[in-house]
C-alpha cells in the first residue's frame, strides 16, 4: 500500500479525520507518530493554503503563495515553470521545469548554509527541485526559503 496512491483520502483524514480514522490510517500505512504529525502540519497547512486561494478568488492561477514569488522570479530568469507548491504527501515542496534547467549543484552552497537552520534536504533533478524538513516550518519560512533559493539561481542563458 502506498500513501501517495491514496492520497486525497490520507489528506482528508490528515486534516478533517476523527482519531479512529487517522489510529486506522496510522496502522495501515505503518507510519510513526512523527510521521502522523508531520503529515497533519503539511496537510492543514496545505488545505489552508488552497481554501484561501479559492476564498479570494485565485483558484484558477493555482499559485501557492509560499512559491508564488519564487516562481515569477524565476519565469523572469527564463526557467519554465508548471508545478510548483506542496508535493508529496504534503510535507515536501517542489518547483519544476518544463525544460531541463537544474542540475545537482545549482543551489550554490553559501546559500544551502544560510538555510541549514531549517534542516533541510534537497533533491534536485534536471527537471525540478524539491525540499523537505524535519522540522514543521511555517508559510512564511517556506517562503523565504523558495525566495533564497530563487535569487541564488542563475538566469538561464538559452
Amino acid at each position: 500500500m502506498s500513501i501517495m496512491r491514496d492520497l486525497p483520502e490520507a489528506s482528508r483524514v490528515f486534516v478533517f479525520g476523527t482519531a479512529e480514522e487517522r489510529s486506522a490510517l496510522q496502522a495501515r500505512f505503518g507510519l510513526t507518530d512523527d510521521d502522523m504529525r508531520r503529515f497533519t502540519h503539511y496537510a492543514t497547512l496545505r488545505h489552508n493554503v488552497l481554501s484561501r486561494l479559492q476564498t479570494d478568488g485565485d483558484c484558477s492561477i493555482e499559485i501557492e503563495p509560499q512559491v508564488a514569488e519564487a516562481v515569477r522570479k524565476l519565469n523572469q530568469k527564463g526557467y519554465k515553470t508548471f508545478s510548483s507548491g506542496f508535493a508529496s504527501a504534503g510535507e515536501a515542496q517542489h518547483l519544476s521545469c518544463s525544460d531541463a534547467p537544474f542540475h545537482p549543484a545549482i543551489i550554490p552552497e553559501e546559500i544551502l548554509d544560510r538555510l541549514a537552520d531549517f534542516d533541510l534536504q534537497f533533491i534536485v533533478t534536471s527537471h525540478a527541485i524539491t525540499f523537505q524538513s524535519s522540522r514543521l516550518l511555517s508559510l512564511e519560512e517556506l517562503t523565504f526559503i523558495w525566495n533564497r533559493v530563487a535569487d541564488a539561481l542563475p538566469p538561464r542563458t538559452t
